[in-house]
């Protein structure tokens, strides 16, 4: 009997950007799916807040992480300015990260928060 051939995997030696707009590492469904991929041989690239540990696995992965914008004397001041400020500030950051990484050939962006969708879709095309 012929001994059957399993295809490899489609995102295997292929890029992979994982993009969480929050703490990576608060984010297990997300870690565990960007584990998936490094365990496929896809090389991935995460990115979003820095903050709690990421598992072991996500050790190995490249990392484009940035501080999140938070200037509360501002918040408490004005918050319309603050969410301006701050949906500039993620405008530029996610924008940063994705231009600065080696072009994706896929894209995974935790959704909601759907804010970084139209950032992603920008870049992306």
């Amino acid at each position: 009997m012929a001994e059957e051939r399993q295809s490899p995997p489609v995102l295997h030696g292929r890029r992979v950007a994982v993009v969480v707009l929050g703490d990576f590492g608060r984010s297990p469904r997300m870690m565990y799916h960007a584990s998936s991929l490094l365990s496929v041989g896809s090389d991935v690239t995460l990115i979003g807040y820095s903050g709690t540990p990421l598992i072991e696995e996500l050790r190995r992965a490249d990392k484009r992480f940035f501080e999140p914008f938070e200037w509360r004397k501002l918040r408490n001041f004005s918050y319309m300015l603050f969410a301006l400020l701050k949906l500039a500030a993620i405008v530029v950051q996610l924008s940063w990260a994705l231009l600065t990484t080696q072009r994706p050939d896929a894209i995974l962006v935790q959704n909601p928060p759907s804010a970084a969708l139209p950032i992603v879709v920008a870049i992306a095309v």
